[in-house]
């Protein structure tokens, strides 16, 4: 018998109900409850399986934080999740944590769990100072003095592939980067090369997964549960709180209904699966910054650049150092009592400095104190003749990105740019963080100044910028680095000499990847040596060295460097006596 089945006759019936027996009014109802389920089912109203993981930030450091961890603090939408560090300290202040620190640069705040020798490893691609320029930072060079840490030295996005690799489960991942370098030397155990499977004759350098313990992060936004918005540039993306064994301590400067976060989903780069705890806290990045140019219901606000400046000053004494600890940190019992000694007037002076028209407010009182008769610096001929020869390379061998370096190739890049532009020769500026096509605003050297992320015709990752617009199959890019010692092939070092200096960041990727390099670097004999002590970025791609006393270009017969050209010196009265100068600032 068949599936649907007539009844037999002289079975009952179902009979034709009539319109007025009832039954309009039963289905009437029907429709109102199925309309009713499909409202609290698809129109929002059905997210009532919701795991509320929001708890204080004491709570969450304590229940996830143990000793011996490796700690992957995030840079992804802000620089440091500051007031997590700072609630560490607190808890294991006078204890020997033995943490490895896991960031992919170690500068600013993160300086006071080395200093509290809670540290005993440090995984980075540069641990220094920031702002307003790249330097050394004291707490870090006495460490390495005096042997307290080890210093695991990679570069930008080698760091980033790492992580990648530990959040995809694979067993490595392949690069571009490093050979030649000593941190191919000292990193054995997570570096091997191999010979490319589908390239014969080709070495192929293969990076082990970074998967650290526990990571932090600090986002704009969230949900109870740790669905979390993140605004653009992503620098290492969210590849290391995937990674992570334990899962991530998120804070966020604001919780939002799930509705909300829906409405911003493109800017959801961690789901909540990802997440143990969820921390509100409100200027949790500060000194740090919150870029913004999206999220109505949350306020961003800039870098607090008078805060750095002063904590790099109390760093170079350690008995300061702690006086700061005990003032700012210590002396907080929660991030509550941070904010209020922080105050109202530099919180809203702060959010103030993130508008897009900040600049030109300050601009004027800053061209106000500005001589413009007085003479120029053997610094600003420089980076003057560097942008000169930048914009000449770029125009002569038609490349179309410059991928610009901090501190003076940050300028220098920024002057090429405009002097290209305003000739009407097109050529898009990036940063390693994840800045394209970007327009660089005046009198804010810091190279990821957050005023400049409006004008950025994309916003995205190192692995974007780095890995393929720099370093891709199709990449038409010149890079422009500075030095801290460089030699007669051209080979940088940024890492170490008998003192530490900071790291590749992302200056061995450029040397690595992009097609030709022009360094730029201040000339004196223990800079310019005859064989760099550490090699950070090999020389092979670096042609042009602009220092504040000449310009050099690489003879391809012998691979040296050769004076092209020098710049007076008005102590001098000959060449003659110009150039024996110069030679006496050779090492």
């Amino acid at each position: 018998m068949g599936f649907l089945t007539l009844p037999y006759q002289g079975e009952t019936r179902m009979s034709r109900l009539s319109r007025n027996d009832g039954t309009e009014k039963i289905g009437m109802d029907l429709h109102r409850k199925a309309e009713e389920i499909l409202r609290n089912r698809f129109l929002g109203k059905g997210d009532k399986a919701i795991r509320n993981k929001v708890c204080p930030l004491r709570d969450a450091i304590e229940r996830n934080v143990k000793p011996g961890m490796t700690l992957h603090l995030t840079f992804t939408g802000s620089r440091w999740p500051t007031a997590a560090v700072y609630e560490i300290f607190r808890q294991f202040q006078n204890s020997r944590a033995n943490f490895s620190i896991a960031s992919l640069t170690v500068s600013g705040p993160l300086m006071i769990l080395v200093h509290g020798d809670m540290v005993s490893r440090v995984i980075t691609s540069y641990c220094g100072d920031s702002y307003h320029t790249i330097r050394p930072n004291p707490v870090y060079q006495r460490a390495f003095r005096d042997g307290k840490i080890v210093f695991e030295n990679w570069s930008v996005l080698t760091f980033v592939l790492r992580l990648m690799a530990g959040a995809m489960k694979i067993g490595f991942v392949p690069t571009n980067s490093l050979m030649g370098s000593t941190m191919a030397v000292d990193n054995t155990d997570s570096l091997k090369v191999i010979e490319d499977p589908f390239e014969s004759g080709r070495e192929l350098p293969v990076l082990k997964p970074l998967v650290p313990d526990l990571s932090i992060a600090h986002a704009l936004a969230s949900d109870e549960e740790g669905n979390a918005i993140f605004f653009p540039p992503y620098a290492e993306n969210l590849y290391g709180a995937m990674a992570s064994r334990s899962g991530t301590i998120l804070t966020v400067e604001k919780i939002l209904p799930p509705e909300t976060i829906k409405r911003y989903s493109y800017l959801v780069k961690l789901p909540s699966q990802y997440v143990v705890s969820v921390c509100e806290v409100p200027f949790g990045a500060h000194p740090g910054g919150v870029s913004n140019l999206a999220v109505q219901e949350v306020e961003g606000y800039m870098e607090d650049y008078e805060f750095f400046d002063n904590l790099h000053r109390v760093a170079k004494e350690p008995e300061q150092l702690d006086k700061w600890i005990a003032e700012w940190v210590l002396g907080c019992d929660n991030h509550d009592q941070y904010l209020k000694k922080l105050g109202s007037e530099k919180i809203l002076y702060l959010k103030g400095r993130l508008r897009q028209d900040s600049w030109m407010l300050e601009s004027k009182e800053l061209m106000a104190g500005i001589d413009l008769e007085s003479d120029y610096t053997s610094l600003e001929m420089a980076i003057i003749a560097a942008s000169r020869r930048l914009a000449d390379l770029i125009k002569d061998k038609g490349y179309s990105t410059i991928l610009a370096g901090a501190g003076l190739a940050n300028l220098a890049s920024s002057l090429a740019y405009y002097r290209l532009v305003d000739k009407g020769r097109p050529v898009d500026l990036m940063v390693e963080m994840g800045l394209y096509g970007y327009t660089p605003r005046p009198f804010d050297p810091a190279i990821l100044n957050f005023r400049n992320h409006p004008t950025c015709k994309m916003l995205a990752d190192v692995h974007w910028i780095m890995g393929i617009l720099m370093g891709g199959r199709n990449n038409s890019c010149i890079g422009c680095i500075g030095a801290a010692e460089i030699d007669r092939f051209g080979n940088i070092n940024s890492t170490q000499t008998d003192v530490y200096i900071g790291g590749s960041g992302g200056a061995n990727d450029i040397v690595s990847c992009s097609r030709e390099v022009l360094s730029l670097a201040i000339q004196s004999a223990n800079r310019f040596v005859e064989r760099v002590s550490y090699v950070t970025s090999p020389g092979l791609k670096v042609n042009t060295l602009v220092s504040t006393l000449g310009i050099y270009e690489k003879e391809y017969t012998s691979g040296e460097f050769v004076l092209k050209g020098f710049f007076p010196d008005k102590r001098f009265s000959s060449d003659e006596e110009n150039i024996r100068h110069i030679k006496e600032n050779c090492g």
